[in-house]
């Protein structure tokens, strides 16, 4: 609501008085769904416009059963590609004046059916989940239910999950790995490493299998060494996953890894060894993350499309006819391969 001349909030006993009607009436204009004189109707418009009168959205909610608002359930906001993924998808949903409730699951399945029962109980417009852990949909069975008997929009990024009644947009992994490792096999890299967790990841093993397939259309080997997958998938687990493998001495010329921050603790570990990045080993993340503007040399990447993701959201809110969609990522070539 907007403040009166004298400071005081305008409110609907205000606008009942200066239009010469009840407060009854002027709830049922607001409404728009129960009939009014259309004098009245006309002259408690007029006394709005006047007084500078604006509902309050919890009165708006209260009146509708629904919030001004998606709710949107993320696995681990502390990684890079999620907080870039709320950031605009706040910006994308303020465009359209909505408003974004952030879940951060932790990645814990308790805590995503919790907030699977507060969504139902919020009464939010839609629910986005951006995870790419793998869920047991047995136990979510019954809360998944719920929500889509309330007419709920429930919308996935991360993995498909069309079979469960989530409209789902994803990436094209199997595109995005087939460039990579073009470009890679192009400067010459014939022992590529893929650094990623694989077994607790949808689309870790999604990009898992992407990377072999496309070793196999170069007519390169597959070598299990190469494949390093670690708990600590931010910075750490890069820094950490590569070190090893040169302390192991196993050779390799080149690293696709399954996110920036991987590719950047992976980075800090071969240049601490004294290698040279690309002369010695080549390096791609997936993302496009700000950070891999800033490293030293500045990141090669995959991109992760967050903003047309988001606009493609927020169309899903008002268009039920898309189920599932794959957006490509583009191979933006800085200097580290």
């Amino acid at each position: 609501m907007e403040r009166a001349k004298e400071g005081r909030m305008v409110s609907v006993v205000d606008v009942a008085r200066h239009a010469g009607v009840s407060q009854a009436t002027v709830s049922r204009v607001l409404s728009g769904k129960v009939f009014v004189a259309e004098d009245t109707r006309g002259r408690v418009i007029r006394s709005i416009e006047v007084l500078g009168y604006r509902p309050s959205s919890i009165g708006k909610a209260l009146r509708s059963g629904q919030i001004a608002s998606v709710a949107f359930l993320v696995s681990d906001i502390e990684q890079g590609w999620y907080s870039a993924l709320a950031k605009q998808l706040q910006l994308a949903l303020q465009a359209v004046d909505l408003d974004l409730l952030l879940f951060d699951l932790g990645h814990s399945q308790q805590r995503l059916t919790q907030a699977l029962r507060h969504c139902q109980s919020l009464h939010v417009r839609a629910l986005v989940l951006a995870s790419s852990d793998p869920l047991d949909f047995v136990e979510l069975r019954s809360e998944i239910a719920n929500l889509r008997r309330g007419k709920m929009r429930l919308i996935s990024t991360g993995q498909d999950l069309t079979a469960a009644g989530f409209m789902s947009i994803i990436h094209d992994e199997q595109d995005a790995g087939k460039r990579a490792i073009a470009h890679l096999v192009g400067r010459g890299c014939r022992r590529i490493a893929y650094l990623n967790r694989v077994s607790h990841s949808v689309a870790g093993q999604r990009r898992f299998q992407a990377y072999r397939r496309a070793l196999g259309l170069h007519g390169l080997e597959f070598d299990e060494a190469l494949v390093w997958s670690n708990p600590a998938f931010r910075f750490e687990g890069g820094f950490r996953s590569a070190s090893d493998a040169i302390e192991k001495k196993i050779a390799f010329d080149a690293i696709l890894a399954g996110t920036d921050e991987l590719a950047a603790g992976a980075l800090a570990a071969i240049t601490d060894a004294g290698y040279r990045v690309p002369d010695d080993v080549a390096l791609i993340g997936f993302g496009d993350l700000s950070l891999s503007r800033y490293t030293r040399p500045a990141l090669s990447t995959l991109s992760g499309q967050a903003e047309e993701m988001c606009r493609i959201i927020v169309e899903c809110l008002s268009h039920s006819d898309i189920e599932m969609l794959a957006i490509s990522r583009d191979l933006i070539l800085r200097e580290s391969a």
